[in-house]
């Protein structure tokens, strides 16, 4: 009879783990493998030119009064 129950893992809880068939990839490439890439390549700089530019516009339509 097939077990039904997916919360009852007894035919497996005893089972040995099953031995690594190649060697572990070292963690400083698994870190790479898994960082952020620049999919908008120049879009941020992009958006700091803008940003400086307004910012330059309000401090010219708003001086500083001392």
């Amino acid at each position: 009879m097939i077990n039904t129950n997916h919360n009852d893992y007894s035919d497996i809880i005893g089972l040995p783990r099953p031995k690594l068939s190649h060697p572990r990839m070292p963690r400083s490439q698994r870190a790479a493998q898994f960082a952020s890439f620049d999919a908008l390549q120049g879009y941020g700089d992009e958006i700091e030119e803008t940003a400086a530019e307004h910012a330059a516009r309000f401090d010219a339509a708003n001086p500083l009064s001392e």
